[in-house]
């Protein structure tokens, strides 16, 4: 299981930085 959140977590982190660079922002 802990590598299944730790994949997950990456994925979440490069979709954050994919959308950091976009000016559309869902978070904020």
């Amino acid at each position: 299981v802990l590598a299944a959140q730790r994949r997950e977590r990456a994925r979440v982190r490069s979709e954050r930085q994919h959308r950091w660079g976009r000016p559309h922002t869902r978070a904020a």
